[in-house]
């Protein structure tokens, strides 16, 4: 597919042509999988560049001063796009999260004379998998501050539960595709407001004006295959998750391993976060020379020497977050998997006299 694809879409060749048909089918596989249809679709060069361009991007009305309102649980980088915000001597507010770990909105105290503009929210939280209530969040903008958008930060979410971006009272979606098994390199924005966006780059006009740049049509069809495939397969990966979790954590319990679950009940069941009675990094460390690849907080901030925001913001102490580390329990784990990772993180607590 590479040698027979990789030319310019944009040519009149026979060869561009082929190229913009497979982008163009491509995009309409992307679109039905994610509720919405192919021209709310800009294509990324992933899920930061996507989230830059809802955030960094957006062109706020005149009659209104900009004001970000952004939960306490956010990747780092809708928190680092945000500054943006407060470069151009913008505000931004903050949503604290409930004991769940999702945003509450309910707790935000509005202010009049400047409300909200553009409201950014996680969707699935990357380091506890926490489940945002988007209809909720719509609600509250539909009656405190109309003329905001929403942006969802739905990269942990893509693949893992079904998206629907039309029915989902948001305006702007940011998704990576290396979180559903597509080559990394890709992201979408999904947008209702295209024409309220400033391309953050510009070049020869594609994508209507919005993300200029060659499109790479092999890397879009990839994309759209692997996340059709991981769409087909939610249920069976739902499953599997909850059942490799309830696994993991009985090994835990019946081989009496101190832990402190911070994951709260209603998380999706494949993500897990969990503190033991040694520094994250080092149970880290101990678990991937054995072969078993764990977070510490988000992947992206590694050895970035950041606290976790999301575990603060759950009023979770700071000796407990250190000792956290995040398990993803993915549709390739076995059984055998998981209790074998329980036996490890058992063994590795004996070792430095951390007695179970």
């Amino acid at each position: 597919m590479l040698a027979e694809y990789s030319f310019n879409p944009s040519s009149a060749h026979a060869a561009g042509k082929r190229a913009r048909a497979l982008i163009d089918e491509s995009l309409s596989m992307l679109a039905g999988c994610l509720g919405t249809s192919p021209e709310r679709i800009i294509v990324t060069s992933g899920g930061t560049e996507a989230i830059n361009q809802a955030l960094r991007g957006y062109i706020t009305p005149r009659r209104f001063e900009p004001h970000l309102l952004v939960s306490e649980g956010e990747h780092k980088a809708v928190i680092a796009a945000a500054a943006h915000y407060t470069e151009q001597d913008a505000a931004i507010s903050h949503i604290p999260l409930d004991r769940e770990g999702r945003p509450d909105i309910d707790k935000v105290m509005l202010d009049a004379d400047k409300p909200p503009t553009m409201i950014s929210v996680i969707y699935l939280s990357n380091e506890t998998g926490a489940l945002t209530d988007l209809e909720r969040i719509a609600v509250w903008r539909d009656t405190h501050c109309p003329h905001a958008v929403i942006h969802v930060d739905a990269v942990q979410a893509a693949g893992k539960i079904r998206l629907d971006f039309d029915r989902s009272g948001c305006d702007f979606l940011s998704v990576s595709g290396h979180k559903w098994g597509a080559p990394m390199g890709l992201g979408l924005l999904l947008h209702k407001q295209s024409e309220r966006l400033r391309p953050l780059i510009s070049g020869a006009g594609q994508q209507r004006g919005l993300r200029s740049g060659t499109e790479n049509a092999p890397l879009l069809a990839a994309a759209a295959f692997a996340l059709k495939r991981a769409t087909s397969q939610l249920a069976a990966y739902e499953e599997t998750a909850v059942s490799l979790k309830q696994s993991f954590l009985t090994r835990l319990r019946e081989t009496k391993t101190m832990y402190t679950l911070i994951s709260p009940a209603s998380a999706l069941a494949h993500i897990v976060t969990i503190a033991f009675p040694l520094m994250g990094e080092t149970m880290a460390r101990i678990l991937s020379d054995e072969g078993y690849l764990v977070g510490r907080g988000a992947a992206c901030s590694a050895g970035a020497g950041h606290k976790n925001r999301a575990l603060k913001a759950l009023g979770i102490p700071e000796e407990t977050a250190r000792q956290a580390v995040r398990i993803s329990f993915g549709p390739d784990n076995t059984p055998e998997d998981v209790l074998g990772l329980a036996d490890t993180i058992h063994a590795a607590l004996d070792r430095y006299g951390m007695h179970t």
